[in-house]
């Protein structure tokens, strides 16, 4: 009977042995597994440029600690090509893993995964995969922007032309709510966008008109929006409380309001016909540099930005101050060493931006307002000045009521760090300034 007993424990012994020893077979068949698949690494939802850029470079470091091995970025997004799209934080997060931390191209795979869950929102996975591993598969939403007709959104806006050649600090998703809206517009083709603008109090002349023209132009080229599909209306001054550090300044803000509408649908705001109010003394509209006036597009948006300032006040003049490169006085160096007969041939680096030729663009828009505003260009008064010490060359807009003196051309352009010219600074440009009046 004991033998038996003992037969029957070294028999489920043997059992829960083998059991064991199958259950840690299958567990290093999962283990390894896992390890042979693609593992997440990160993911997160709309960041700002150094916030992005902290992921993605814990990111690069992994990748570099593990040579072999391959990274997959997984967007989810608004469709399109535009900032805020899936697709443009796709080329944004490779462009600067590949340029700036230096991983080759070929390591780095992207998936566009189509919208989020939510139609305005967007979100980014960062996956690593060992060789020969399948790629990440993403979760599918299947989601479609609901549709929408009243108003979008409303906001306040600045001129910012000088963006173009800012330095970039890092990727950045880029502005998905503005690329939500464009999804919208591409969902639903028979409705329209209107673009309503109104002037703060103290805007400076044209400001509403700029701002609306801006964001167009944006929705056009960066969104493929049809030109059709966009409206602008002038909806007049917008009451707003006013800061003491405003009083008796030019704002260059609007707010802008977007209506989504049926096509047939009448204007969502009244139209306002009256004139802007006119400034009482010169006032700066625009600052641009030499490369900016080299790209076209850029150089018929400062055109366009007072030409139609002139259009809607015929008693506003117009002064384009041209900086020019700043005369470096030449000092008397000791003599050079003897060169050899036959020196090696000496190459100029070349410039890595074009810049444009300043006066013929001036003489060229003297033509322009002519022909596509039907304005004498003798409202168009143009004088130079130097740039700063080492600056390559510019150009400013002045808007010149009537009686105004010209704004001085040897009088800097110097702000304080909020971009308001400080009182001292004002006092100095009025005693100095050449009493000249149209």
């Amino acid at each position: 009977m004991r033998r038996r007993i003992e037969l029957a424990h070294g028999l489920i012994l043997l059992a829960c042995l083998a059991l064991g020893a199958a259950r840690e077979g299958a567990a290093q068949g999962l283990n390894q597994e896992a390890v042979d698949a693609a593992q997440k690494f990160d993911e997160f939802g709309e960041l700002r440029s150094c916030d992005y850029g902290a992921r993605l470079d814990n990111f690069a470091v992994q990748l570099q600690n593990q040579p072999a091995h391959e990274g997959y970025i997984i967007s989810y997004g608004p469709e399109g090509d535009g900032s805020g799209t899936g697709n443009y934080m796709l080329s944004a997060a490779k462009e600067y893993l590949v340029s700036l931390r230096g991983l080759d191209a070929e390591r780095i795979k992207t998936i566009y995964a189509g919208r989020y869950k939510e139609w305005n929102q967007a979100a980014t996975e960062l996956w690593i995969a060992p060789p020969d591993a399948a790629p990440p598969e993403p979760v599918r939403y299947n989601t479609r922007p609901e549709i929408f007709t009243g108003k979008f959104e409303e906001f306040d806006d600045w001129e910012d032309f000088g963006s173009y050649f800012d330095e970039v600090s890092g990727p950045t998703t880029g502005n998905v709510h503005r690329a939500s809206l464009a999804d919208i517009l591409h969902q639903q083709p028979d409705t329209r966008l209107w673009i309503v603008a109104y002037n703060k109090k103290g805007a400076l002349p044209g400001a509403w008109r700029r701002v609306a023209k801006e964001i167009a132009g944006n929705l056009k080229a960066d969104y493929k929006i049809e030109a059709e599909q966009i409206e602008i209306i002038y909806a007049g001054y917008r009451e707003q409380e006013e800061k003491k550090e405003d009083e008796g300044s030019m704002s260059a803000s609007a707010f802008v309001q977007f209506w989504i509408l049926p096509k047939d649908a009448p204007p969502p705001v009244a139209e306002v016909k009256e004139a802007e109010e006119r400034p009482s003394a010169v006032v700066q509209l625009g600052s641009y540099n030499i490369y900016q006036m080299a790209d076209e597009s850029y150089a018929r948006v400062a055109f366009d930005g007072f030409a139609d300032v002139l259009r809607s006040d015929d008693k506003l003049n117009i002064c384009l101050i041209v900086r020019l490169p700043k005369k470096i006085e030449q000092t008397v160096e000791a003599p050079e060493t003897p060169k050899p007969d036959n020196p090696p041939a000496e190459t100029a680096e070349p410039s890595p931006l074009p810049k444009a030729d300043l006066m013929a663009l001036v003489e060229k828009w003297k033509a322009d307002l002519v022909k596509d505003y039907g304005i004498s260009e003798h409202r168009l008064v143009v004088t130079t000045g130097e740039s700063e010490e080492w600056g390559d060359g510019g150009l400013e807009t002045w808007a010149v009521p009537p009686g105004a003196a010209l704004p001085d051309p040897n009088v800097k352009d110097e702000t304080d760090a909020a971009g308001e010219t400080s009182e001292e600074d004002e006092a100095i440009a009025v005693q100095e300034a050449t009493p000249k009046e149209f």
